[in-house]
């Protein structure tokens, strides 16, 4: 298990407190959302568990899972995750991830680090009494594992097993190996697989065993597994203090009419969704995003899978929808031939995983409405791809060829996905952390966002000191915001329960920001303050730390800091408790951008016009036609025009071009 991020560190980790940045793992998840969803779903495997029983053939990519493996497959163990970013060339979207915590994220045992069983996955009952006799000594089970992936590497003496439970109810473990000393698959470098074709791109290893029939002739001591309440259990082992000695689980199959040879699957599938960023963001301000948007080019990149030994020919399409209102707003591609493989020739090869990209998508594609802030982005696979093995199962071949990611156009510059699965940060007193953004346009810089996950020890007493810097050189006007802060418990407890991300600071002080700033903290302590750390997008160059003098580029953590910047108005004009929002059906401007000329459909009694920083700006109206105004004169950039009817109002943002 590496705490640490670099090795020769390891044995000596007081030398970290005044060398490195510091990754270390988290120990309670941060999405309230996400937990809810899982009590749900534990909930109703509670009322189901007694009653499943499932025949053959039994098949579970996870694919149709939502935070936990399916509650329709298997028991309520509470512990196994779902993920589907972790894994390194998966064979397809999701997997189910195995290490040191349950679902909530919470460590199992934090004062013991020694390898013990840690998370287990079983299945419900299976009636084995079902399978026709003669097909007995054909029965198989599958799939596929990787240890690591994204997450850390188990460690030579971790290990993954695999558990058959036998007529008189007692667990046996299974020889899932070629190693002769050993049933199970050890940890360490050696147990990683990589590709063939690529050497450097590693795989999942796929791993097939028989379910024996015990004869009539076998001695008594000799385990039946035949019998109507046949189960089987994975299990790790591993250290239970944190997310440690990870194992990723994925494609489960078990029928009959199998040999040892059969491991191919008439099955093609996307391994990895799109990752739809433009940029490196996750998420940019719908502002900067609408103003920027016929500059901003980009390609959706994703991964398909073809599990089959027989080459196939695929077609995909794009398709973005408004999330709201489940409208279409872009058809970016549409019945595409896969363009990636080994020779890109848009032939994908028996039991290859190959990655390709869309034709290039503009900011305007991805708008039809001002107010699209919300997009579902979809990638949906053509093949030849059946229901699956088992027409009855919750899920089939089908449901692993459409994926769909969100992009975020809000208040917030992003490049985390909204979730951490380690943290990273420093622990010297007056250390500072810092994240690097370029904006795409000038605007009101009114608070901070920070993921401060809990881990073991608490760092929550400790006092820190929000800055927003627009150089890191030490001179006059570098520190555009500073802002001290209690302690990181004060920070959590003011936590929106419904956010990812579990912080959000309003800062005293709105400053107007543009072109690169730098936002982080300055920490009073010695002891480490961990900041949530997205593994699935690797901006670690973005990061930046300073622990003395200087300013240091980050070169050793891989992945993204969560900490974020919220862009608003310092409005002069909030309306105040008396004040109601014109309706816009009622009072609408057009064009918007514009290059000077707005104009306003619907009856207004008085307007004004203000620049973000809430200075009143002048403007004119066509004598002629009052519907009419003209701020040709204003520099290009983005106001807000309030509009009064009556005790009525309607603030709105344009964009002057």
């Amino acid at each position: 298990m590496i705490k640490y991020l670099f090795t020769f560190i390891l044995l000596n980790p007081s030398f970290i407190a005044f060398g490195q940045l510091i990754e270390r793992p988290i120990h309670v998840q941060q999405s309230s959302t996400k937990a809810q969803k899982i009590n749900k779903l534990t909930n109703a495997r509670v009322s189901e568990e007694t009653d499943i029983t499932l025949t053959l053939p039994f098949w579970d990519d996870f694919s149709g899972a939502e935070g936990i493996p399916s509650p329709l497959l298997w028991m309520d163990n509470g512990n196994v995750d779902i993920s589907g970013t972790i894994g390194i060339n998966a064979p397809t979207y999701n997997v189910a991830v195995f290490n040191g915590v349950n679902t909530a994220g919470i460590p199992y045992n934090i004062d013991d680090n020694g390898t013990v069983p840690v998370d287990t996955l079983v299945s419900h009952r299976i009636d084995l009494t079902q399978v026709p006799t003669n097909s007995l000594n054909s029965l198989f089970l599958s799939f596929f594992v990787q240890p690591g992936g994204l997450g850390e590497l188990p460690d030579p003496d971790d290990s993954f097993a695999l558990f058959f439970l036998d007529s008189d109810s007692n667990w046996v473990d299974i020889d899932i190996t070629t190693d002769a000393s050993t049933t199970v698959i050890r940890g360490g470098q050696d147990a990683v697989e990589f590709s063939s074709i690529n050497p450097e791109e590693q795989i999942f290893s796929q791993v097939i065993v028989r379910i024996p029939a015990k004869r009539e002739t076998d001695p008594e001591n000799i385990p039946n597994f035949i019998h109507e309440n046949f189960r089987f259990r994975f299990q790790a082992n591993g250290n239970q203090q944190g997310t440690f000695d990870s194992w990723l689980l994925d494609y489960v199959y078990a029928n009959f009419n199998r040999n040892p040879g059969d491991i191919f699957y008439e099955d093609r599938s996307i391994s990895r969704g799109i990752d739809a960023t433009f940029g490196s963001y996750k998420s940019i301000p719908y502002d900067h995003f609408f103003e920027n948007r016929n500059d901003l080019t980009d390609r959706f990149e994703f991964t398909l899978s073809n599990l089959d030994n027989i080459l196939q020919i695929l077609n995909y399409s794009i398709e973005v929808s408004n999330r709201e209102t489940n409208e279409r707003v872009s058809l970016v591609e549409d019945l595409t031939e896969f363009d990636g493989g080994i020779s890109a020739d848009g032939i994908l090869r028996g039991l290859e995983i190959a990655s390709d990209s869309s034709s290039t998508v503009t900011g305007s594609q991805l708008m039809n409405a001002p107010d699209t802030t919300l997009l579902d982005i979809k990638l949906s696979l053509f093949s030849r791809d059946t229901i699956g093995p088992n027409p009855l199962a919750p899920f089939g071949f089908l449901t692993n060829d459409t994926v769909t990611t969100q992009l975020n156009l809000v208040n917030t510059y992003a490049y985390d996905d909204g979730s951490a699965e380690f943290s990273a940060g420093i622990n010297r007193n007056r250390g500072q952390v810092a994240v690097e953004y370029v904006l795409l346009s000038e605007d009101t810089l009114t608070g901070i966002e920070i993921n401060f996950p809990i881990i073991f020890p608490s760092s929550e007493d400790a006092r820190i000191e929000l800055f927003v810097r627009r150089n890191l050189r030490d001179e006059p006007g570098s520190i555009a915001v500073s802002q001290r802060v209690p302690n990181a418990r004060l920070l959590r407890s003011r936590a929106n329960d419904s956010s990812l991300v579990n912080f959000i600071y309003d800062l005293r002080e709105h400053k107007i920001v543009s072109d690169t700033i730098y936002i982080g903290f300055q920490q009073f302590t010695n002891d480490f303050i961990p900041i949530g750390l997205d593994k699935n997008n690797d901006n670690g160059d973005r990061i930046f730390f300073n622990l003395e003098e200087n300013w240091i580029q980050n070169e050793t953590v891989q992945g993204s800091l969560m900490i974020r910047p919220i862009f608003g108005t310092a409005d002069p004009f909030i309306p105040t408790s008396n004040e109601e929002v014109v309706i816009e059906s009622r009072l609408t401007l057009f064009p918007n951008p514009t290059s000077g000329m707005l104009n306003i459909n619907g009856r207004y009694d008085h307007i004004q016009i203000y620049d973000l920083s809430g200075k009143q700006v002048p403007f004119t109206i066509h004598e002629a036609n009052p519907s009419t105004v003209d701020i040709s004169n204003l520099q290009q950039g983005i106001y807000i025009v309030r509009l009064a009817v009556g005790n009525e109002f309607l603030t709105k943002r344009i964009i002057k071009k």
